[in-house]
C-alpha cells in the first residue's frame, strides 16, 4: 500500500510539472503572439508607406510625361519656326 501511495505522489508530482512546463509554454506562445502582432502593425505600417511613396512616383511620373509633352512641342515649334525662317532667306 504504501508503494501506491509513493507511486501515485509521484505521478502527482510529475503531473505537477508538466502542467508547470505547460504553464510556461503557453506563457511563450503569448509571448510569440504579442511579438508577431508587433510585427503585423510594423509591416501594415510599412505597406501604407510604401503605398504613399508608389502615389508620389506616379504622380512625379505623371509630370514627368507633361514635361515631356512640353518640350516635345517647344521642340516641334522650334523647328516650324527654323523652316519658316529658312523660307524666308
Amino acid at each position: 500500500m504504501d508503494r501506491l501511495v509513493y507511486q501515485l505522489d509521484r505521478l502527482v508530482y510529475q503531473m505537477d510539472r508538466l502542467v508547470y512546463q505547460m504553464d510556461r509554454l503557453v506563457d511563450q506562445m503569448n509571448r510569440l503572439v504579442d511579438q508577431m502582432d508587433r510585427l503585423v502593425d510594423q509591416m501594415d505600417r510599412l505597406v501604407d508607406q510604401m503605398d504613399k511613396l508608389v502615389y508620389q512616383m506616379d504622380r512625379l511620373v505623371d509630370q514627368m510625361d507633361r514635361l515631356v509633352y512640353q518640350r516635345d512641342r517647344l521642340v516641334y515649334q522650334m523647328d516650324r519656326l527654323v523652316y519658316q525662317m529658312d523660307r524666308l532667306v
